[in-house]
C-alpha cells in the first residue's frame, strides 16, 4: 500500500547517517574493516549519494511547511535597529517630536471644563 504520511524525523536522521556511511571515505562502513570495505561504488554513485546527502538536508522543513513558513515570514527578528538604540543609549528622534508626546502636551495645555480629556490619558 502507498504510504499516506510523510516519514518522521527520527527516520529522516536515520536514513541521512546510513547514506552517509555508504558514501564517506572516514565513515566505519567504509573502512578496511567495514561491510563496504572494497570499490563497491564508483565516483558518480558517490556523487549521486552525496547530492542526496546535501539535498535531504531541507526535508524536515519541508514536511513542516506550515511551520517553517510562519518561522520565515516572522519579522520580529527586523527590530535590531530598536535593539541597538537601547543597547547604546541613543535616540531615534526626540521625543518631543512623538505623536503621543505632542497629543498629550496638547491634553494637558488645553484643559476645559467642558472637555475632560485628561480622564481619557490612562
Amino acid at each position: 500500500p502507498a504510504r499516506v504520511v510523510g516519514p518522521s524525523p527520527t527516520q529522516l536522521h536515520l536514513m541521512r547517517t546510513m547514506v552517509r556511511a555508504l558514501y564517506d571515505e572516514k565513515s566505519d562502513a567504509r573502512a578496511s574493516r567495514g561491510f563496504f570495505h572494497k570499490k563497491d561504488l564508483d565516483s558518480d554513485e558517490v556523487k549521486v549519494m552525496e547530492s542526496f546527502y546535501k539535498t535531504s538536508l531541507s526535508f524536515p522543513y519541508l514536511l513542516a511547511l506550515p511551520n517553517t513558513l510562519a518561522a520565515i515570514s516572522d519579522l520580529g527578528d527586523l527590530w535590531y535597529r530598536e535593539f541597538y538604540l537601547e543597547v547604546t543609549k541613543q535616540m531615534q528622534f526626540p521625543i518631543a517630536l512623538s505623536l503621543p508626546w505632542i497629543l498629550t502636551e496638547f491634553v494637558i495645555e488645553n484643559v476645559e471644563a467642558d472637555a475632560p480629556l485628561i480622564e481619557d490619558i490612562a
